[in-house]
């Protein structure tokens, strides 16, 4: 294993583990294992399968009694299906102020898949490759033993939903309507290459209380056969791990939490084969895991199936085994898990080591005591044909048309209409969470030195949390304090807040983080200008890849002089921050927004970002103002890696000058610091360009930055800022430590030394 994998499986599990609370195995909706129909353990004693309004319509009532009858028995007649399956994970890494998102973890998995009826199982497999980009790691994959591999195969004869081993309680099954009410929804008509018509039918899946555990959806049925072909799904709330796992809560740091897991979607998708029978044909799952305001860790997961042939002979479990080929034949009952993994990972005795030899034969003793009971002892028998490791990896690079990172099983088109639909169910009130309060990070510049105080949370359902923060510096003395109810809104947060607080002028970054406090504090770096606001606001943020923010504020502006220069470099040499912006105290009504998109993630192709903002106001002052910012990053004669970054805005009106553009700082123009009086104005133009080695892990990264801002009635590019420098970058620019030098403007030849987040390249 190497240092990278071995550095980053922690972050691996977790994002497994985000994973895993809603799928039991890698293959997600795939593979079909023990269903939640299975929970009858959950009903309440008495409670009848069906309330008295469980349905609607009476044109539901039949469709899923028709259903409820028909399952278990689609592939009747079926005798084999044999298809090639594609399976591919992505795990995402970001936050809400960073450019772009980094990719955390992929996987690829392409294997020959033959079910029979006879109860037996066979998976080929033809390539396995996993990576990890954020540390460098192309496709490799790791040793795994065959019977980890077995969560792979589809049972046509399945379950239609195929929820396998999750935690949901199934819309079909006999407690179902428990948990749901159904009523009829649209109808489409498919014409088949033969001609032939298929009618499909939605029930509309309504969940009568809120839980993790129960689904808000839809079921598209065949409406001659009765037969379910689509699955269209989300949890009725996201997983809160203070709400559904107490215990393992308390044992998280505050600073953590919330720890939420949201899914956005479950497709569970079939098609029709020969007129006779619907079988499986493409699944997606796509959600994410917060945690607290640190991380949000996206997933998708997509797996379809491709050259399918119906009762045909075809994948031999008996063929002779090419050399370095391993056959492995599992059986419903051998056990795949903790017993195998204490026996084969357990210490051989030490001489002479007595305590260490005994807790050797416990172990030994304790295997079948480890071992859990068969559960189910009908179960297929699986036959798993592995090839050698360089052969599972090779596999892709020699097919170009198996490349399943080139192949999108859903069109976006189709992603957008789900998810729309999905975001339109009216969910029921979910409980909430105890409250928590914690303390506020600590932050550190020339207005308020040193502020900390506490943030309280009080979730007043699943969906919506009360937010309350006050904190207080030691130079200024003036409290800042801030109101907000957050709602969850499909994709999004909705945020309604009232505020008098500290507020910078930028618009890149975040000077109030740690990072920026430390640089002011340690190197006397406080590359922001501050004002006070007082005001209420009407926002909504959210997306993926395309992040969107819109605002709708009132607030009045005051301004916020400096009050200390302390800082290590004032205590040495008596060096003192600069003034802070002079303010215009003014009142304002408007409406501010951003947009951010990103193509791609892996280092090792190209990754393309772009941001528009904007911001108009009326009041003491009318203004509009506007920007735009766009970059690339590529891999170039399979050596190196370039970035360039090109930035531009202006205005129109009048705005404050705490409204102005400011360059300055690690963000825009390293070596020059962000003074009231320097690289400021109504407009402005910034670029970029950096070079750097390959290696996303760790790169040594040239740069230079170029930029101008001033009036936009002086709009030029004569005589520019021009700095340049030298840096280090890793877990693909996550991480920062740049070495700077201006070269030409108001401070020619002054060094300065960045530690920071999100690098561009």
């Amino acid at each position: 294993m190497s240092a990278a994998s071995f550095l980053f499986r922690p972050a691996i599990v977790v994002a497994y583990a985000i994973l895993s609370v809603c799928v039991t195995d890698s293959a997600g909706a795939i593979s079909p294992q023990q269903t939640a129909a299975s929970r009858t353990d959950t009903i309440p004693p008495g409670r009848r399968s069906f309330e008295a309004d469980t349905f609607r319509d009476e044109a539901a009532r039949e469709l899923i009694r028709r259903a409820r009858a028909e399952r278990g028995r689609e592939a009747a007649g079926l005798s084999s299906w044999e298809s090639t399956i594609r399976e591919r994970i992505s795990v995402g890494l970001t936050t809400q102020d960073i450019r772009r998102e980094r990719g955390l973890f992929t996987s690829e998995r392409v294997g020959r898949v033959r079910w029979d009826s006879t109860g037996v199982e066979t998976i080929r497999w033809f390539g396995i490759r996993r990576a990890v980009p954020i540390a460098g790691e192309g496709a490799e994959i790791e040793v795994e033993r065959p019977e980890n591999l077995t969560e792979f195969p589809v049972d046509p004869a399945g379950d239609r939903l195929v929820l396998a081993g999750s935690p949901f309680h199934h819309p079909l099954a006999d407690e179902a309507g428990d948990y749901y009410r159904f009523a009829s929804g649209d109808t489409m008509r498919v014409i088949l290459p033969s001609g032939e018509e298929v009618v499909l039918a939605e029930v509309r899946v309504e969940p009568r209380t809120s839980g993790f555990e129960i689904l808000a959806g839809s079921l598209w049925f065949d409406l001659a056969s009765a037969a379910l072909v689509r699955g269209a799904f989300r949890p009725a709330r996201p997983f809160d791990l203070q709400l559904d796992e107490p215990e393992e809560a308390d044992d998280v740091p505050g600073f953590l939490k919330p720890i939420i897991v949201r899914v956005e979607a479950m497709i569970v998708e079939y098609a029709l084969y020969d007129l006779q029978w619907w079988l499986p044909t493409r699944v997606r799952f796509e959600g994410d895991g917060q945690i607290g305001s640190l991380l949000t860790i996206p997933v998708v997961v997509e797996a379809f199936t491709q050259d399918v042939e119906i009762n045909e002979p075809g994948l031999d479990p008996e063929f002779p085994t090419p050399d370095g080929w391993t056959r492995s034949e599992i059986g419903p009952c051998d056990d795949p898990h903790e017993g195998r993994r204490r026996r084969d990972e357990r210490d051989e005795p030490v001489e002479g080591d007595e305590e260490q030899a005994a807790r050797v034969e416990a172990d030994a003793e304790g295997d079948a005591e480890d071992t859990e009971p068969c559960e189910n002892p009908d179960g297929p028998t699986r036959i798993i044909l592995l090839p050698p490791e360089e052969t599972l990896v090779a596999w892709f690079d020699s097919d170009e048309e198996s490349q399943m990172s080139d192949t999108d099983p859903f069109s976006s088109d189709e992603l957008n209409q789900i998810r729309d639909r999905l975001g339109k169910i009216t969910l029921p009130p979910a409980l909430a969470a105890e409250p928590t309060i914690r303390l506020a990070g600590f932050r550190y510049n020339r207005v308020e030195s040193l502020s900390g105080g506490v943030r309280a949370e009080v979730p007043l359902d699943g969906e919506t949390r009360l937010i309350g923060e006050a904190r207080i510096g030691l130079a200024d003395l003036v409290p800042n304090l801030s109101a907000s109810v957050v709602r969850r809104s499909g994709d999004g947060e909705l945020e309604m807040a009232g505020y008098w607080k500290l507020q910078d002028v930028g618009d890149w970054g975040n000077p109030f983080a740690l990072l920026p406090s430390a640089h002011a504090l340690l190197l006397a770096y406080d590359d922001a200008q501050y004002y006070r606001v007082a005001g209420l606001s009407v926002g909504w943020r959210g997306g993926g890849t395309t992040r969107t923010e819109v605002r709708l504020f009132g607030e009045r502006h005051i301004d916020a002089p400096k009050e200390t220069d302390v800082s290590l470099p004032h205590l040495l040499s008596d060096y003192e921050f600069p003034e802070n912006v002079t303010a215009e105290e003014a009142t304002l009504f408007g409406v501010s927004g951003r947009v951010r998109l990103q193509a791609g993630r892996d280092p090792a192709r190209p990754i393309y970002t772009a941001t528009v903002w904007a911001e108009g106001a009326v009041g003491d002052r009318e203004y509009i103002r506007f920007a735009g910012s766009g970059s690339v990053g590529a891999p170039i004669a399979r050596v190196a890696e370039v970035a360039l970054e090109a930035s531009a805005g202006s205005s129109v009106g009048t705005p404050p000058p705490q409204r102005y553009f400011f360059l300055g700082g690690v963000e825009t123009l390293r070596a020059f610091p962000n003074t009231p009086d320097a690289h400021r104005g109504t407009a402005f133009w910034l670029s970029r360009v950096e070079v750097g080695t390959r290696n996303p892990a760790l790169r040594i990264v040239l740069f230079s930055d170029l930029g101008w801002a001033g009036s936009r009635s002086d709009f030029t590019f004569d005589d520019p800022a021009i700095s340049a420098g030298i840096g280090i970058s890793g877990l693909d620019g996550l991480i920062r430590l740049d070495v700077a030098r201006s070269l030409q403007g108001r401070e020619p030849n002054a060094w300065r030394v960045y530690l920071s987040v999100d690098g561009l390249i």
